[in-house]
């Protein structure tokens, strides 16, 4: 009787479990298992009908017919494959009795070796993604005094602070830093950054540029807020959390390049765009501004620039009585500013409309690298500066779609700033609906 020596089985790159689907062998696997190469019936071609090539041969028949030249190998592993087939545990003990000195699928160890697959709980093709969210507050937002009565006071913010410390320990937190002088200029000139020291160290009220109360701390909380929302960018772009909301004071989207105004010094939300596309080299970033007022100085900075899209959902005819519709931007900058006028009383329903008539389309068509929110949450019905209706149902629903914007086009990436929002409580009830949609 012929018999052949054991042929060590060579590594295969795929499980075990895969191995045991197909009865057609390879050509170099055949020819191996074989006397020779000439004793080998021709080879056939697989066609990928049956699965995976096996790593050793079927038995070709034996010269006297009794088919016991096949080496032992092949008859042990097609033992062993009949038992996973039938699910019994008995077939993985068998492997290891079979061959003790060879281990196909080493298990994981500091040599980096993967453990090997489950065949009953084979790992998904795309693993479900857990999305973190980052947050910012912080007390030093007080300190920048408005006077006695203001509707952007501290005590506006202290009611936020405390609803958003309640939240769950799942949110991270953003830590704060101030901006600098840089940073401050990729969308503000140097003599106005000027002007706004100047005014806080002789100890005015207002900005001399407009309506902007101020006072000795005003220049540095305003740092401290720009910096809050570089710094949720820069973790956002790391990866360390999927979207982030900073809720931060004085708000910014009413300063322009040039000018203060609307209780607004540094613009936070143009600040990033410009971060984002110096720092991080990303192209093309969307602005979403749904404050109940006009972003003019957002809309001012990026009137002609064609890689930031800015969209402005707002009540109509009240200050800074800018935003129609039929400013769609200018010269190179044309079609990437969208102005959505709201009749004032309107509920959240003809937001929404309005949202899937204008907002989506627009976004899917610039299809954005980042996505940013201006979240003014003044619109609410009732706050005593805004004239719209909405409710935290739909702020919640406005952060459901802005985060599938984000998951088409940016990865995921988003962070939401805080503007308006006058009445306390109000506030503090639709921001927490905004954060509690934007993790998810």
């Amino acid at each position: 009787m012929l018999t052949l020596p054991r042929i060590p089985l060579p590594p295969h790159p795929l499980p075990e479990a895969w191995a045991v689907r197909s009865a057609r062998p390879c050509r170099t696997f055949r020819r191996r298992a074989c006397a020779s190469a000439a004793a080998c019936p021709s080879p056939r071609r697989d066609t990928g009908r049956s699965g995976t090539l096996l790593p050793f041969p079927p038995a070709p028949p034996s010269p006297d017919g009794s088919g016991s030249w096949l080496h032992k190998g092949s008859v042990e592993r097609r033992a062993v494959a009949r038992q996973r087939r039938s699910g019994r545990e008995e077939g993985r003990r068998s492997w290891a009795r079979l061959h003790p000195k060879q281990e196909v699928f080493p298990q994981a160890n500091d040599s980096g070796f993967f453990p090997r697959p489950d065949p009953c709980h084979p790992c998904p093709v795309n693993p479900p993604r857990t999305r973190k969210t980052g947050i910012h507050h912080d007390p030093c937002y007080e300190r920048h005094d408005t006077g006695a009565g203001h509707p952007e006071s501290a005590h506006r913010y202290r009611v936020l602070q405390t609803a958003l410390s309640a939240l769950r320990p799942e949110f991270v937190r953003i830590p704060g830093r101030k901006a600098t002088l840089q940073e401050i200029l990729l969308a503000h000139d140097q003599d106005y950054h000027d002007l706004v020291v100047r005014d806080v160290r002789s100890y005015a009220d207002f900005l001399s540029t407009g309506d902007t109360m101020i006072s000795r701390d005003s220049y540095d909380v305003a740092l401290e807020a720009t910096g809050a929302l570089l710094e949720a960018a820069d973790a956002v772009v790391a990866g360390k959390v999927n979207s982030a909301f900073c809720a931060v004071r004085p708000p910014g989207h009413h300063a322009t390049a040039s000018r203060g105004m609307g209780f607004c010094i540094f613009n936070h939300v143009a600040v990033a765009a410009r971060y984002l596309q110096s720092r991080h080299r990303l192209g093309k970033i969307a602005i979403i501004d749904w404050d109940v007022h006009h972003g003019n100085g957002t809309e001012a900075i990026f009137l002609h620039d064609p890689s930031v899209l800015y969209v402005s959902l707002h009540q109509q005819h009240i200050y800074p009585h800018s935003g129609p519709a039929s400013e769609r931007g200018r010269g190179a900058g044309e079609g990437t500013t969208l102005n959505i006028p709201l009749t004032g009383g309107s509920d959240g329903t003809a937001a929404l409309e309005e949202w899937t008539r204008l907002i989506d389309p627009a976004v899917n068509a610039f299809q954005p690298d980042f996505l940013l929110i201006s979240a003014g949450f003044d619109a609410r019905k009732d706050d005593p500066i805004g004239g719209l209706r909405w409710d935290d149902a739909t702020f919640s629903e406005m952060t459901r779609r802005s985060v599938a914007l984000a998951d088409k086009w940016c990865g995921g990436r988003i962070v939401s700033v805080l503007e308006g929002g006058y009445n306390p409580a109000g506030l503090a009830s639709a921001a927490l609906a905004h954060v509690t949609a934007l993790a998810g």
